[in-house]
């Protein structure tokens, strides 16, 4: 009996492989556990205490929010405790302990490594002018302003995976745009 369930399992199991894609991102708590699990395989001390800390803190507030978790919140968790890190490491450097703050910054650097790769500010200002040009006018007074900034930043995040960008960076560049086109027909 269990053996004719083992192969019908495996049957469907190999079937179903063949249609699952691999194009989707792969969400950053996955990414972190498989990385783990061959740190660990590998015996590599230095990725399986980063790598096994960075887990055990996402799944710790994973489990404290109130809301589902998501790929892009599990980004935010880790750009925190690389922020985190790097704080860590100004610590110890001003503290003197320069060791201590050599590995909070190599534990940064590796963790970074599991960020999506970030648009550069030229690419962020091609994309801000597409939207800007595709808009009928730039409004003059302030509150109309805010309101076409409003819009603008709303387009950006529907033409751009979200994780690629930080949006204080697009933000300033959107100000520095609209300063720029102001400024000529003044």
């Amino acid at each position: 009996m269990f053996s004719i369930l083992r192969s019908q399992t495996r049957l469907v199991t190999r079937h179903t492989r063949r249609f699952v894609s691999t194009d989707a991102p792969v969400d950053v708590r996955v990414r972190l556990q498989k990385e783990l699990l061959q740190a660990r395989k590998a015996r590599d001390a230095f990725k399986t205490n980063v790598l096994r800390s960075a887990v055990a803190e996402i799944d710790s507030k994973d489990k404290t929010a109130t809301t589902p978790p998501t790929p892009e919140s599990g980004i935010t968790l880790l750009r925190k405790l690389i922020a985190l890190r790097r704080e860590a490491s100004e610590s110890y450097a001003n503290g003197g302990a320069a060791d201590r703050a050599d590995a909070e910054r190599q534990e940064a650097d590796y963790l970074a490594t599991f960020l999506p790769t970030q648009k550069t500010e030229a690419e962020i200002d091609e994309i801000l002018q597409q939207l800007i040009s595709a808009q009928p006018t730039v409004p003059a007074d302030k509150a109309a302003m805010g309101r076409f900034t409003g819009t603008i930043i709303k387009a950006f995040r529907d033409s751009v995976d979200v994780n690629t960008v930080q949006m204080d960076v697009v933000a300033k560049r959107l100000q520095a745009l609209l300063a720029q086109k102001a400024s000529p027909s003044s």
